[in-house]
């Protein structure tokens, strides 16, 4: 059965000359002009929940004009993070491999958050914040309890810049969000050299 579903690729592909075509993403409007791409949304009340690169991030409906796109229905967990970052998996990750790689995907989904420019900062701490929350749940070994406090010192460090920058309250809120980018980009470093040493 598989031969047969890689021939049919193999046919639509010399068919259409090319690759097949990508399905279109829906599209998050906001008030402040930028446009969102997002591979899947939902209503959450007073928010709207996207996927975007692994990640789901809430923002206000105040922030937002208009949605191109249908909402999906069922459990983003299910459609958009890796299996390593199920709730009984993150629980489970009493290994150091599992440990590993779930630090190592919400790393990843700091750093996407920050490369989403539209994204207001409210939306953005809170997502770090989230992001924190589900950081906490994963069990780690002794010899990687200092990659871990150093990942979760930088996603806190991330809420608390946008949250600053939000809020308006001191003046350099962008080096302190540069700050926790780097402090991010450093977590993901000392992650892989702890990731290395296990060989």
């Amino acid at each position: 059965m598989c031969k047969v579903r890689v021939a049919l690729a193999g046919v639509m592909l010399a068919a259409g000359g090319g690759a097949p075509p990508i399905a279109a993403a829906d599209v998050i409007y906001l008030t402040n002009g930028s446009e969102i791409q997002v591979d899947a949304w939902r209503d959450a009340g007073d928010a709207i929940e996207f996927t975007r690169s692994g990640g789901i991030i809430r923002i206000a409906k105040a922030d937002i004009r208009r949605i191109d796109g249908k909402p999906t229905t069922g459990d983003f967990r299910m459609r958009s993070a890796p299996e390593s970052l199920s709730g009984s998996a993150i629980r489970g990750a009493s290994t150091r491999e599992a440990a590993l790689r779930g630090m190592a995907d919400f790393l990843k989904e700091g750093e996407a958050i920050f490369a989403q420019a539209g994204l207001p900062s409210r939306s953005k701490a809170d997502a770090f914040r989230r992001l924190t929350v589900k950081w906490r749940d994963i069990e780690v070994p002794e010899a990687l309890r200092d990659a871990y406090m150093r990942g979760q010192d930088a996603l806190q460090m991330s809420a608390e810049a946008y949250t600053v920058e939000d809020e308006g309250r001191v003046p350099n809120a962008k080096d302190r969000i540069e700050a926790a980018k780097k402090a991010v980009q450093e977590a993901q470093e000392v992650l892989k050299k702890a990731g290395e040493g296990s060989g």
